[in-house]
């Protein structure tokens, strides 16, 4: 009778065990690798991040940004080198173009379907964050933190990624810090936290994260949290790529949704100043006249 009770106690404590590891991520924030991407042509950027995350007593590593402008595209129907400053003028529908730098590459394909092509800057982007992710599988962290540089963080920041990792459930492949939301007027409106996420798919007793909602609009890869099983899937499912890298990771084809996980606590922001992106030029469309360029120049 003694030996049964010892037995069962024994099984209550090792439920108990799975069921606490089940239910958050278990990693204590100074353990976590926190990349900080930045362009080269950037110092500015990099300079107030760096006293930001200083203040907060934050350790990183820079992750030079890959510049759009210094990328290999190689048309694959011509074997044709293309001009980076002027690609998404000339780049052809429905065409296959490498796109590589020295650590990573992959095909990019045009389709009509999205009306919507990619600038370098955008491409150099996609390389950026998927380098990253090559960089977390080949050193086997377990949990990284990348940021883009214009990332605001509040004070009590630590504190609160620390609170949202313990509450985010063990499955997560992927964190975002904050996410973004399309408006018309094709300004950026950041939704964590606030009302809107009350639309997200929600875990019950949860008040720290919720998980992704399938098909929401949404976008941003300026702040997240990702495993190395993360790392690895998004590896796998990015050797093709039709959109632009925060979509294809958080709508596209990257990653199960099941695994996607959106922080409700604010703890950072964007800064107001004009994305990299945007300043090489992004705004344009494809038609059936052929493609439409903004008035922003590359």
């Amino acid at each position: 009778m003694f030996t049964k009770k010892i037995i069962f106690i024994n099984l209550l404590l090792l439920i108990s065990f799975c069921f606490l590891e089940a239910s958050g991520v278990k990693c204590e924030i100074h353990d976590i690798v926190v990349y900080v991407i930045n362009l080269d042509r950037s110092p500015e950027r990099m300079k107030k991040i760096k006293s930001l995350l200083d203040t907060l007593g934050i350790k990183f590593t820079r992750f030079p940004a890959i510049d759009g402008y210094n990328i290999k595209i190689v048309n694959l129907k011509t074997n044709k080198i293309e001009d980076n400053k002027s690609f998404h003028k000339v780049c052809d529908k429905n065409s296959d173009y490498l796109i590589s730098c020295g650590l990573f590459s992959f095909k990019y394909t045009t389709t009509p379907k999205i009306r919507r092509l990619l600038c370098c800057g955008e491409l150099g982007c996609a390389l950026s964050h998927l380098s990253i992710a090559k960089d977390i599988v080949q050193k086997g962290h377990k949990l990284a933190m990348i940021l883009e540089d214009d990332v605001v963080c509040e004070k009590d920041f630590k504190v609160i990624f620390a609170e949202t990792l313990k509450n985010t459930p063990k499955d997560m492949g992927i964190l975002f810090l904050d996410i973004g939301l399309g408006r018309s007027d094709s300004s950026p409106y950041f939704v964590s936290p606030g009302a809107l996420l009350d639309s997200f798919r929600q875990i019950p007793g949860n008040k720290y994260v919720v998980r992704l909602k399938e098909n929401f609009g949404v976008y941003g890869l300026h702040a997240y949290a990702l495993t190395l099983d993360g790392a690895r899937e998004i590896l796998k499912n990015s050797r093709i790529i039709t959109l632009p890298i925060d979509n294809h990771i958080i709508s596209g084809p990257a990653m199960p949704n099941s695994k996607k996980y959106v922080a409700r606590k604010k703890m950072l922001s964007l800064s107001d100043e004009i994305s990299e992106i945007h300043k090489m030029g992004r705004n344009f469309c494809v038609t059936s006249k052929g493609i439409i360029v903004s008035k922003v120049k590359q």
